[in-house]
This record gives C-alpha cells, sequence and structure tokens, in this order.
C-alpha cells in the first residue's frame, strides 16, 4: 500500500470517527481550487461552485459515517470532484429544464401582485416551521446565522465550538438537512 492510500484511509477513518478536523482540513485544501475549475469548465459563478463544493463535502462526509465509503483507489480529490461533476450536471440540466425564458420573465415580472407579501409570508412561515423541527444543534446555529444575523465567531462563542472553520462545517450538515425536509415538505405537496 503506498504511503497516499494510507492517508487517506486515515482521514476515512478519522472522518467515521468523528473527527471534523479531517473535514475542515480538505474544505480548505480544495475550495479555492475547485471553484477556480468549476468557473472555468462549467462557467458557475463563485457562489454556485462554492454551493456545490460545500454539498459535495456533506455527501462525502455523509457517505462515510453511514459505511458507505469506507476506501478509495484513488486521491480524495478525485473522488470529491467526481461528486461534484455529477452535481454539477444535474444542476444544469435542472437549470436547462426549469429556467424561464427571459421574456416569460419580463412578462411575469411586469404585472404587479397584491398576493407577493402573502407568499413571502406564506413561505417563511414554512421555513420557521421546518426549522423549529431540526435537531440540535442545527436549530439553534441556523437561528443565531440567519434570523439573529450573528457572525460564524459569535456562533462558535456562544455555541462552544473550537473554531469558525467547525461552525462553517457544522452549518453545511444543518443547510443539507433543511434541504432534505424543504424537498420532503414540497414533494409531499403541501404547499
Amino acid at each position: 500500500m503506498t504511503a497516499d492510500l494510507k492517508k487517506q484511509e486515515d482521514i476515512i477513518a478519522k472522518i467515521k470517527a468523528g473527527d471534523e478536523e479531517e473535514i475542515v482540513s480538505l474544505y480548505t485544501s480544495y475550495r479555492n481550487d475547485f471553484i477556480h475549475w468549476a468557473g472555468f469548465k462549467f462557467q458557475l459563478s463563485r457562489e454556485e461552485a462554492l454551493d456545490i463544493f460545500q454539498d459535495t463535502l456533506v455527501s462525502f462526509y455523509d457517505s462515510i459515517k453511514q459505511g458507505k465509503l469506507t476506501e478509495i483507489h484513488y486521491s480524495i480529490k478525485t473522488y470529491l470532484y467526481a461528486i461534484a461533476k455529477h452535481m454539477i450536471y444535474n444542476k444544469l440540466k435542472y437549470d436547462k429544464k426549469f429556467k424561464p425564458d427571459q421574456d416569460d420573465f419580463e412578462t411575469f415580472s411586469s404585472v404587479e401582485s397584491t398576493d407577493e407579501p402573502l407568499i413571502l409570508t406564506e413561505r417563511k412561515k414554512i421555513m420557521v416551521a421546518l426549522l423549529a423541527q431540526m435537531r440540535e444543534p442545527c436549530a439553534t446555529l441556523l437561528r443565531l446565522f440567519y434570523f439573529d444575523a450573528f457572525s460564524m465567531e459569535a456562533i462558535a462563542s456562544k455555541l462552544h465550538y473550537k473554531n469558525t472553520d467547525v461552525v462553517k462545517t457544522q452549518k453545511l450538515r444543518c443547510i443539507k438537512e433543511l434541504k432534505r425536509k424543504v424537498e420532503s415538505y414540497f414533494k409531499k405537496g403541501d404547499i
């Protein structure tokens, strides 16, 4: 076994054991390269690339924690990029299928709607209800960040996290969980 494969097995074992520093390290190591690659190859904005990269790391983390991924036979970076590439293709297919034409958008935007504040209020109520159903620490962390406008440093201090990188990683997991709740809610047709 090569030293690189041994190191990768160690990383996977540490993540499975709950060592969040490893996932934070992967995040900081590959984030900028990934954003550049996704922007160049797929013309994604920085924000889109960052969202996909975060989702990729959450997927990687979940696969390890659930025992679905115990070893890989190539570099972790290559594995992460393969996951991300699949997510990007899905995103691009979805955008192409559901993105309205500019004419449709302009027509829709020009129509005055008195229902818009009502719709936004209803969506906010749904999000607050789904957030209330979340487990801790996610419910508190997301509330502090999105509703109370706490900084990452303030959240780390308030929730006794080691540093802001740990808060960011936990926030990614929480957002992923909230996304699953939102998708499940809307698939049921409860809107």
